[in-house]
């Protein structure tokens, strides 16, 4: 008998033990929810007799705790859905906390409708720059938005000004008493439940002195053309040894690198073009190199105009498309960036293709760097009151710059082959692409392994009459992207309309083939670590620019995690933060990378498009709201299951609506 109460006593013991270590544990949640909305939670830690509760947080509470249930309307073990309140009293503005409950234990509370701040516009910021914050539940009605600098060190609190509120998007103008050289954090509250209601952004802000922006840019590093007083007239200017003509008749290309040589020389300078046409005539090389600290100005898009594409074109050794991009081409191009460029704009001009014979299929472009890393290529890019008519070229094909902007620009581009893409800005950081007018026939807009990207208020007509019937065409892809905002652009379609063959998605992410993706079973893991020796992996996509190689729980104990992949070997992949609950042998898992990452997709037309938004493999983070797609196939978004090919695309934390 005693024996009995012993082992009786001893596996209550143990029970205990295994029940203490059951404590419910969120991995995701819905963060958004309105009376009578359904939302969900993913995590571990509790059974199908699960039990969610909540509380209205008024913002005064020392602590908070649960005060009434919330119906559910489905449970399971890794996920419980449960309806928002529809009572009165639960107003559409409250910030609302929610426990998921098993048994006696409660989880950590998380929040319904508090904001969360996704990306921010810049990296820097001018004391009483203004600038936009992208993110969730960022205002709600009748609640007053706070954003807050934060120092690093002092903990100081500097309080910005809210210029304009909406869910998605704040408009802010930072504290006029920022100190410089200081990366700020920022906070951001919606004005509900207080102090809980604060959270903050993953980046940082860097203070820089206020300072003038010469040509307009609208980017804080608009400010470093400190340059601009030095001006170069290429028709007049006793500095320069080769005078331009520009009678559309001379060879203008010794007398126009002649003035960007010299202005680089001098430490930075602005060459200018007055009215006229400039021929760039050569049969080997390109036509133009840019250097550091030039800027090439005309006297408008329709007055300055440099012409090339006279003759028969020079070779291409290694066309884009066929050695992948960027490339090492340098033949046939009319505008060269040498690695390294800083500090370089078109200004005021028009760049035009005549094509004269053969195929000028190369326009403006950097060359390819050996390590593709952030700026690899060169920083701070602009090209700004542009006409860029290309004929059958390639349109800017700036890849691996930092600090690019693209706006207020025409492009036009009669090429019926799907390689010339008007926009090639693969491995692009913190850029704006902004209020350009383009008409094109085929290729696509692409800013595949990028982050921090602003594309806005273009309108993109693609001409039906000249389409390409085979190929990758269509419209943007971006791939391996994080922190992309694709906001209040118009999509459209002239003449024919576009031909369904298996292509023409207009705002498209395909990134996440089988390749560098693999399946298993955990074997065993640490709290950073799992282990799987029937694995053979090499060197996994831990260095990326956006969204390196991670790896998820998909099944068993801790489904629901995913964490970014620090380093590998063979066997074993280590990763950057812990888990929360540590996988076991029950617990498969999938290496994968995001194809989209912390995407914005809002207020966009798209009409007459063969496809929509088009979300091929997965993604996390990606709200798509207040589209319009007229006769345009819609809005897919793909979580995909192959195993027999290897595949396995995760889609988590996708919002759709209005």
């Amino acid at each position: 008998m005693y024996k009995i109460n012993f082992l009786l006593l001893l596996l209550l013991s143990v029970l205990n033990g295994i029940y203490a270590q059951q404590k419910p544990m969120v991995f995701n949640h819905n963060e958004t929810a309105l009376p009578g909305d359904a939302f969900n939670v993913q995590g571990s830690g509790w059974s199908k007799n699960v039990e969610l509760w909540g509380t209205v947080v008024k913002g005064n509470e020392n602590s908070l705790s649960p005060s009434f249930p919330i119906k559910m309307i489905s449970a399971d073990e890794g996920c419980v859905t449960g309806v928002f309140p529809l009572e009165m009293s639960y107003r559409k503005n409250v910030l609302i906390a929610v426990w998921v409950k098993e048994g006696e234990l409660y989880s950590e509370p998380f929040f319904l409708n508090r904001s969360r701040a996704v990306t921010i516009e810049f990296e820097e910021v001018m004391p009483g720059y203004v600038f936009r914050i992208f993110g969730r539940n960022l205002s709600l009605p009748g609640c007053k938005p706070i954003v807050t600098f934060i120092h690093p060190n002092s903990k100081q609190q500097h309080q910005a000004v809210v210029v304009k509120a909406e869910p998605y998007v704040l408009t802010v103008q930072a504290p006029f008493d920022l100190e410089a050289g200081t990366h700020y954090q920022v906070m951001v509250n919606n004005g509900a439940g207080g102090a809980y209601g604060n959270s903050l952004a993953e980046e940082r802000l860097f203070a820089r002195e206020k300072s003038e922006d010469p040509f307009s840019l609208q980017v804080p590093w608009g400010s470093d053309f400190v340059f601009y007083k030095n001006v170069y007239n290429v028709r007049t200017d006793s500095r320069l040894k080769h005078l331009a003509k520009g009678d559309g008749i001379s060879n203008d290309r010794i007398s126009l690198q002649d003035a960007i040589d010299k202005a680089h020389a001098a430490g930075g300078g602005v060459v200018y073009l007055p009215a006229g046409v400039y021929k760039l005539v050569f049969d080997k090389g390109c036509g133009l190199v840019m250097r550091s600290n030039v800027v090439l100005k005309g006297e408008g898009p329709e007055q300055t105009i440099i012409q090339y594409g006279f003759g028969i074109p020079p070779s291409y050794p290694d066309p884009i498309g066929v050695g992948g991009w960027p490339d090492y081409t340098n033949e046939g191009v009319a505008f060269l960036w040498p690695l390294h460029t800083k500090l370089s704009g078109l200004s005021d001009l028009k760049v035009q293709n005549v094509n004269e014979s053969g195929l000028w299929r190369h326009s403006m472009k950097t060359i390819c760097p050996l390590n593709k890393a952030k700026g690899a290529s060169g920083s701070c890019f602009f090209a700004v009151n542009c006409h860029f008519d290309l004929s059958v070229a390639w349109g800017i094909s700036w890849g691996y710059v930092d600090k690019m902007l693209i706006a207020n620009c025409n492009f036009r581009s009669y090429a019926n082959i799907t390689w010339p893409w008007m926009w090639h800005c693969d491995g692009s950081t913190n850029f704006v692409i902004r209020n350009n007018r383009v008409f094109y026939s085929a290729g696509r807009f692409g800013f595949s392994n990028s982050f921090n990207g602003i594309i806005e208020n273009n309108h993109i007509t693609r001409m039906g009459d000249l389409q390409a019937f085979k190929g990758e065409t269509g419209g943007f892809n971006i791939d391996f992207s994080k922190d992309m905002v694709v906001m209040n652009n118009l999509l459209d379609v002239e003449g024919d309309s576009i031909v369904d063959r298996n292509m023409g998605e207009t705002i498209l992410s395909q990134g996440g083939n089988p390749i560098g993706q693999s399946l298993g079973r955990v074997e065993k893991a640490s709290e950073f670590s799992v282990t799987d020796r029937t694995q053979n992996w090499n060197q996994l996509r831990t260095s990326d620019l956006s969204t390196c190689s991670v790896v998820a729980i998909i099944k068993g104990k801790g489904a629901g995690q995913w964490r970014r992949i620090k380093k590998n070997d063979k066997h074993t992949i280590w990763i950057e933060r812990p888990w929360a609950v540590i996988p076991d042998e029950s617990s498969n898992y999938v290496v994968t990378n995001w194809s989209a990452e912390d995407w914005l997709v809002k207020g966009n037309i798209l009409k007459e498009n063969n496809r929509g938004i088009w979300f091929y493999c997965g993604g996390t983070d990606i709200a798509i709201v207040e589209n319009q797609l007229n006769n345009s196939e819609g809005i897919y978004l793909r979580s995909d299951q192959r195993v027999e090919v290897g595949r396995y695309n995760l889609m988590w934390n996708a919002v759709v609506e209005g």
